[in-house]
């Protein structure tokens, strides 16, 4: 199909990000590094300045395929974002926070149920959500009500079973995997820490085992109400083990089924754009590393949204005025920004990258999402290009006859290229 050049420009506008720029660094400047968790091999991720990192140029660069599943809009399944989106063999099931609930799909995206504190089987109503974990080996979907005491536990199908009392070390987050039990702090020592004692901020619990713990930190130093969090720290990459991030740490942690914690990553970056070494061990800094971030908004001071399919890995670097979008084959030691692209043909001229990255499913695939609003934004450019719609999939067509722009959004299923040869900006 031909496009107008008048076209490309307005495609172009729309659908590019910023942040194109060349990379300069030298590797030994890097902050140092301590590789002293785990026996596996750390995989260095060599940022150096994100704001130097080039951005990749059309979808077709980076993309195998992609596949849209339209989320089917109804009263009862109108959602207002995806907070989390987690994956079972049988389901998407997505926690939208603003409307305290947890929504289920099938892989069509044909609504199912959700989970909402007006259900008739809840003996004590819940509250408010905060995350929820699945466990496909125990069939349970747990997740913690941030304003009681107490979690929920439903059956994977969405289901209630029960509700239990909290344990006291719940935390920022939690999750399982299999019969592993994981609950972060978040810098929180309150309770468990007592004179010349440091506090922990990982509990890994093995069935009924006592709990392994690590990152052990002052609680007379540093504490909970002087640092920031990220949105989860735990992210599933559905082989059997979970990567852990926290803030302040430019390491990426796996988890296996075992309760094992790995140091798997490293992101390397400049000195001018990393926290100082002794950020979280200094008395220089007590009560005042939230001003130290807000003051240097571009010192990245925790990476998120990590998620790992084969050699290749998304995340996201966190500073106080920016967080971008990266991909990283580790082959090849292919570096680039997500935060700059443009559909093309193989993407039928749609963006497919717009919420971040959600979650990794068991085929390897990356899955996004695109707002109703932003797609009927680009079939307004395209009224007069019949041919456009002819080549849309079958998903697409379908969203579009509903012409609701207030419909659910539509996720993007990302297989990405894993080739030694990607002739894009950001290789080193």
């Amino acid at each position: 199909m031909e496009r107008p050049l008048l076209l490309i420009s307005i495609l172009f506008v729309l659908l590019t990000l910023y942040g194109n720029k060349g990379i300069s660094a030298n590797p030994s400047n890097i902050n140092p590094i301590n590789d002293s968790i785990g026996n596996t091999k750390v995989n260095h991720i060599p940022v150096f300045d994100p704001d130097a990192v080039k951005g990749v140029g059309n979808t077709s660069d980076f993309l195998d395929s992609v596949t849209f599943v339209m989320l089917e809009t109804t009263p009862e399944s109108k959602f207002s974002e995806i907070t989390q989106l987690e994956i079972t063999p049988k389901y998407y099931i997505i926690w939208d926070k603003a409307n305290n609930t947890i929504l289920y799909f099938d892989k069509e995206g044909h609504y199912l149920k959700k989970i909402a504190n007006t259900d008739p089987d809840l003996a004590v109503p819940f509250k408010k959500i905060d995350h929820f974990s699945i466990n496909t080996k125990r069939n349970e979907l747990i997740f913690n009500d941030a304003h009681s005491s107490y979690m929920y536990v439903y059956t994977l199908d969405g289901t209630y079973k029960k509700h239990v009392k909290k344990p006291a070390y719940l935390g920022m987050s939690y999750y399982q995997l299999h019969n592993i039990r994981l609950y972060f702090l978040g810098y929180n020592g309150n309770g468990f820490s007592a004179a010349g004692i440091p506090a922990m901020n990982l509990f890994v619990f093995n069935g009924d085992k006592k709990p392994n713990t690590f990152f052990p930190f002052d609680s007379t130093l540093v504490d909970y109400t002087d640092v920031y969090t990220i949105s989860t720290n735990f992210y599933n990459n559905q082989d059997g083990t979970v990567n852990f991030i926290k803030a302040y740490d430019y390491n990426v942690y796996s988890i296996d089924t075992t309760g094992k914690l790995s140091k798997t990553y490293r992101i390397d970056l400049l000195p001018s754009k990393a926290i100082p070494a002794d950020f979280m061990s200094n008395v220089a800094y007590r009560g005042k590393r939230m001003a130290y971030t807000n003051t240097n908004s571009k010192v990245i001071y925790s990476g998120a949204d990590f998620f790992k399919s084969g050699k290749t890995v998304v995340f996201r670097l966190i500073s106080h005025s920016d967080s971008p979008l990266f991909v990283y084959y580790s082959t090849s030691k292919s570096l680039f920004s997500l935060s700059d692209y443009t559909s093309d043909n193989a993407t039928h001229l749609l963006p497919v990258i717009e919420q971040g990255i959600h979650a990794v499913d068991s085929e390897g695939r990356f899955i996004s999402s695109i707002n109703a609003k932003t797609l009927f934004q680009i079939k307004s450019y395209m009224d007069n290009e019949p041919s456009w719609y002819r080549f849309l999939p079958s998903s697409l067509n379908a969203f579009y006859k509903i012409n609701d722009h207030a419909q659910n959004p539509v996720l993007t299923l990302l297989s990405m290229q894993e080739k030694n040869n990607w002739k894009i900006g950001g290789s080193l």
